[in-house]
């Protein structure tokens, strides 16, 4: 591999086969989503029936001991949550490259070797960008902060309108953006620890990605987080104009919306939806770009048709 000169990868073009690649396989998406989704919300349906005062438990807990249990039940919740993205990550992973093998849902409820060599990965890949998050944000901050404070004032509610959150989206994309692009040297070893191709680790990643580290970051804030990040912003936008913009106190508005479980609810269903959404276009996105490195080739005319 050493020998050959590294092609550059295509930012559109693998932009546009991975989405050609979602839609095809949308089916497939919508199962293991489906499966994932329902015990999500069963799980985070009880969580916050308990948080909000409708208890299961018994009528004898009180005080401290309900507040542990409480606190159980939302670490068992957030751990179980946690496991479940990560089954389907690594499944997802696997259904890219070994296409068109088909998968099997079951795969959300295997925890194997593959997924302990994964999460360790991931885990040492988060530190790195924690500590690159700091490091952006730090900077970026340094320039923000003056400019945002001197126009918002020192007025509570000016930071509930929609120019204070348009610099608050503007200043977590230039951080998170940076971000990406850090994280673009190691990322390609997730794939290779989904399907157990262990001749790509942390280190190799570091060689397969030289070159291509602003185009993996390329792909993954146009084909990703551009899209996603934006849409989440949009909507959150317009909840902000229907719930906030006629009220006279838009702080205890606010607190109040956020008090009602339903809302609670509902929120989260549609942040479920588009988290997994957008895990599997960030998944392919990171496995399109890990095997053309891998193989060292462009991209190839069989992405599967419509």
């Amino acid at each position: 591999m050493g020998e050959r000169a590294m092609y550059k990868l295509p930012v559109w073009g693998t932009v546009s086969t991975v989405y050609a690649f979602i839609w095809h396989e949308r089916m497939a998406w919508f199962k293991f989503a489906l499966a994932l989704l329902t015990l999500v919300l069963i799980g985070f349906a009880l969580m916050m029936l308990q948080v909000f005062g409708i208890s299961l438990l018994s009528e004898n807990a009180e005080g401290n001991g309900l507040v542990i249990v409480l606190l159980g039940l939302i670490i068992l919740f957030f751990l179980a949550y946690a496991a479940l993205f990560l089954t389907f990550t690594v499944a997802w992973h696997r259904h890219y490259l070994l296409w068109p093998e088909p998968t099997s849902v079951r795969e959300l409820f295997i925890w194997s070797k593959r997924h302990w060599v994964f999460l360790g990965r991931s885990l040492l890949i988060g530190l790195m960008g924690l500590i690159a998050f700091f490091a952006a944000g730090a900077l970026i901050l340094v320039f923000a902060v003056p400019l945002f404070s001197l126009e918002q004032g020192n007025d509570p509610q000016s930071f509930f309108n929609i120019g204070a959150f348009i610099q608050l989206f503007l200043i977590q994309f230039a951080t998170l953006a940076l971000v990406l692009v850090v994280l673009a040297a190691w990322l390609p070893s997730l794939p290779a620890a989904a399907i157990e191709d262990h001749s790509i680790g942390l280190r190799n990643s570091m060689k397969l990605t030289w070159g291509n580290r602003w185009r993996i970051g390329g792909i993954l804030i146009v084909g990703s987080f551009l899209p996603f990040y934006g849409l989440q912003a949009f909507i959150q936008i317009l909840v902000l104009n229907a719930f906030f913009g006629g009220s006279s106190d838009p702080f205890q508005a606010a607190m109040e919306l956020a008090a009602s479980p339903l809302f609670q609810i509902g929120l989260n269903f549609v942040s479920f939806f588009f988290s997994f959404l957008g895990i599997a276009v960030g998944v392919s996105l990171v496995t399109a770009s890990y095997q053309q490195l891998r193989d060292n080739v462009p991209l190839e005319d069989e992405t599967p048709a419509a």
